[in-house]
């Protein structure tokens, strides 16, 4: 699904839950700059799959402005930055957590 936002506004009226409902982003602050430069081009969930730190983003951000006609996204880059690394940023767990040992009574 791709958006087009023209007002913050019409994005905090669709967060529920801490959940922006249309794209499944996490309300936080930078959550309008990401839904307004993000979705418009692209899914949120190939922003959601593509966990990075803020060196990361910064990165895909630049191959988007080389390769994909992304304009410069000025001071709103480090907002998004910040956003995406906080709330999107590598998992630390592996797969599974280890099983617990549990005494038997």
């Amino acid at each position: 699904m791709f958006l087009l936002y023209t007002n913050k506004n019409d994005i905090k009226n669709d967060i529920k839950n801490g959940v922006h409902l249309p794209t499944g982003f996490i309300n936080g602050k930078g959550l309008e700059e990401v839904v307004i430069s993000c979705t418009p081009c692209h899914s949120a969930k190939l922003v959601m799959q593509n966990r990075a730190t803020k060196g990361g983003w910064i990165s895909i951000i630049r191959w988007m402005q080389d390769t994909q006609n992304l304009w410069n996204l000025g001071t709103n880059e480090a907002v998004i930055v910040n956003y995406l690394s906080t709330y999107y940023a590598p998992n630390q767990k592996g797969r599974r957590e280890a099983y617990k040992k549990y005494r038997m009574l």
